[in-house]
């Protein structure tokens, strides 16, 4: 068995967040380059619809799954069902970058079809790499965020959001799904 980033025969790593431009697929690349480090073969997928920036990195090999429904200019959530089939069906180490413009419908998806628990149950550890951003501070963009004199509190929210509400809470940065 190649090295992995568990026991599990399995390993997927996604890369999760609604806004653009935070670093999703740098993240990514870098968790792939990692594991081609040890010489594991990473298998990556880039389920941007919009901006495909993992496949541009050559040396990673990566593959598009493309999720826009013909003739239409949304995601066909059902796309998803090829990249679980690839999850179910091999084993290795997988690594998912997903866009902002597919952030909610894989959401969806993972959500409505229990396919975290799915994968679980065929043996596949499930990485989820959040990246967060904060707020910018009125200081740092002076004319676009009203200062009034005070500081604002940042919101805190859960690594998690809304995808494990059974989550400890521990951190589980550098744990599997489970």
């Amino acid at each position: 068995m190649p090295p992995n980033s568990s026991t599990a025969p399995c390993a997927a790593h996604f890369t999760l967040q609604g806004k653009g431009g935070v670093g999703k697929s740098l993240v990514a690349a870098i968790i792939a380059q990692y594991f081609k480090s040890i010489g594991a073969a990473p298998t990556c997928i880039d389920t941007d619809p919009v901006n495909q920036t993992l496949v541009n990195y050559k040396a990673l090999n990566a593959s598009h799954l493309p999720l826009m429904a013909e003739n239409s200019s949304r995601v066909d959530e059902r796309k998803f069902d090829g990249l679980m089939e690839q999850l179910l069906s091999k084993d290795g180490v997988f690594v998912v970058d997903n866009g902002s413009a597919s952030f909610i419908p894989l959401s969806n998806y993972l959500l409505e079809n229990d396919a975290l628990r799915v994968l679980r149950d065929a043996g596949c550890d499930v990485f989820i790499h959040v990246i967060l951003n904060r707020r910018p501070s009125p200081s740092r963009n002076p004319g676009r965020v009203p200062c009034t004199g005070r500081r604002q509190p940042v919101p805190r929210t859960s690594s998690y959001g809304s995808m494990n509400t059974s989550a400890p809470s521990n951190s589980m940065a550098r744990r599997s799904w489970r």
